[in-house]
């Protein structure tokens, strides 16, 4: 899940079956790499400040898993 809350934080959330305290890159426009651990419970999260405009944001060790979200 990709969205951008009222004060323009880009947010991305996974779900996997990955084990936890593995680590995923995200991206955002292809840039600016996050790291996202994964929790035990199989999900992680990560986010940007202060964006504006329409953001892609892809994982690195899954090219096909990219997401689209615009900031006010």
């Amino acid at each position: 899940i990709v969205r951008c809350n009222d004060n323009v934080t880009l947010r991305v959330k996974v779900k996997t079956n990955l084990s936890e305290g593995v680590a995923l890159t995200a991206l955002n426009n292809g840039a600016d790499p996050r790291t996202i651990r994964i929790k035990s419970d199989g999900s992680g999260r990560q986010g940007w400040f202060k964006q504006t405009g329409a953001h892609e944001v892809c994982i690195t060790e899954c090219p096909a898993l990219c997401k689209s979200a615009t900031c006010p």
